[in-house]
């Protein structure tokens, strides 16, 4: 059987690969930001995700965030996805990709930007990096970096982190209960446009 080397994977086998990316990380449409939570969303829930990823990205341990930090965490990640999406390609494992590999993996990209996203389920579907709730905000880097950096000092400490993610939710809890529902994420993100628009 032809194959194409691994080399490949920075020529054609690139244009199989972004549905592959959309399917597998479908879930960083809930990269953390409260507007990609589904179900209701306990705000005990935001805080200990938020915390679990600061630990996560603080590679140094030293209770601070930089932005170095959080590039390097990005960088890693990037890399752990291309190595998934090669991998779901490589169905037999012996570390190239067929024609009839690259064709099945085309045909499930195809098929997914066609639109059937909701019962699509291609070779990356359900696989996850363990990103999830709480994982937006400072964590995304620039301006979201920047707003919790509350002391100017360039680096991020665990209560900026938690106080500008809670914030956040706090205002979209419009009932106070300490749970936010999918219509108040809705709301506080109408709310949010409608702001931005005025300005």
């Amino acid at each position: 059987m032809k194959k194409f080397p691994i080399l490949i994977a920075g020529g054609a086998l690139a244009l199989a690969i972004p549905a592959l990316a959309q399917m597998h990380d479908g879930h960083h449409a809930a990269k953390g930001g409260m507007h990609a939570m589904s179900g209701p969303t306990a705000r005990a829930d935001v805080e200990a995700a938020v915390r679990s990823h600061f630990t996560a990205v603080d590679a140094n341990k030293d209770g601070q965030v930089t932005q170095e930090e959080i590039q390097a965490m990005r960088s890693a990640h990037r890399a752990e996805r291309r190595e998934g999406h090669f991998k779901a390609m490589d169905k037999d494992g012996n570390g190239q990709i067929s024609k009839a590999e690259f064709d099945s993996a085309h045909s499930d990209d195809m098929a997914f930007r066609q639109g059937d996203r909701r019962s699509h389920r291609g070779p990356m579907a359900g696989k996850h990096h363990g990103e999830g709730k709480g994982q937006r905000g400072m964590m995304g880097g620039g301006a979201h970096f920047t707003q919790a950096d509350a002391d100017k000092d360039g680096r991020v400490s665990l209560s900026e982190a938690l106080a500008t993610r809670l914030a956040r939710f706090d205002a979209a809890d419009s009932d106070k209960n300490g749970v936010l529902t999918a219509e108040e994420r809705m709301n506080a993100r109408q709310a949010r446009r409608k702001g931005s628009s005025d300005q």
